[in-house]
């Protein structure tokens, strides 16, 4: 017959020891605190260019019809620096005829430090989910002064590719800072010969942009698999080294 020793630890014993380990290790979980560095929340994502904030289109943004009170980030489409400034989170006025008025959230107005406005999005076809927060190249900027670089950090799509290729759309930060991942789904009876599944842009060229057009591509020695009927993983990736060092 063998033995049991039960070991009883008091817990007061137990209390002490987890207050001296939260109280050693307390840097190592940045949690969310209050003012301009807690997390905040939108509705959904705008893709659609908009120059005037005061004629938001409150219908199909990606795929969200918004109400008056919603949290929403402008991203807009490929735009020129001078439309910069606008981007961003912004709050839906009242809804007259399906326009609304923007307004800039209380979070979001002012001098602020880069990497401390991040939002998540709550709903939406292609961006419920994701994180976004500045990514700028200085470590203040003035909302309404300066150029907004409002970005995800990371945007995931699943597509079937037809014919081998798969045209997509997403925020792209720099041609020095953004990463594009492809990866295949195993499926039963998915084509396994293609040696290489590649997301290149548009044309071959990758520069900044809000809506930049994708190619998600199933490839063999670098031609286009035209019979590869592969689900892919695609991941687009902005990563900042002021704020999510590279």
């Amino acid at each position: 017959m063998t033995d049991v020793y039960a070991i009883v630890i008091p817990p007061t014993v137990v209390n002490a020891v987890v207050t001296a380990w939260n109280a050693a290790n307390a840097s190592l979980v940045p949690l969310p605190s209050g003012g301009s560095n807690q997390i905040h929340y939108a509705r959904n994502v705008v893709t659609a260019d908009l120059s005037d904030v005061n004629s938001f289109v409150v219908a199909g943004n990606d795929g969200i019809t918004n109400v008056e009170g919603d949290t929403v980030i402008l991203a807009g489409s490929i735009v020129s620096y001078a439309d910069e400034f606008i981007r961003g989170p912004y709050v839906v006025g009242p809804v007259t005829g399906g326009i609304a008025p923007l307004t800039r959230p209380s979070w979001f107005s002012g001098t602020l430090e880069n990497g401390q406005q991040m939002c998540l999005v709550q709903t939406g076809t292609v961006y419920n989910g994701t994180v976004w927060n500045s990514m700028q190249d200085s470590e203040t900027y003035t909302v309404g002064t300066d150029n907004i670089r409002y970005f995800p950090y990371m945007v995931n799509r699943v597509a079937y590719l037809t014919l081998g290729v798969f045209d997509f759309r997403a925020p792209v930060l720099s041609i020095n800072s953004t990463f594009h991942v492809t990866r295949r789904i195993p499926l039963f009876m998915t084509p396994t010969y293609t040696t290489e599944y590649a997301c290149v842009p548009d044309g071959g060229y990758v520069s900044w942009g809000y809506n930049w057009l994708i190619q998600a591509r199933a490839e063999i020695d670098d031609y286009l698999n035209v019979e590869d009927f592969s689900t892919v993983s695609i991941t687009v990736i902005n990563e900042n080294s002021r704020i999510f060092p590279v």
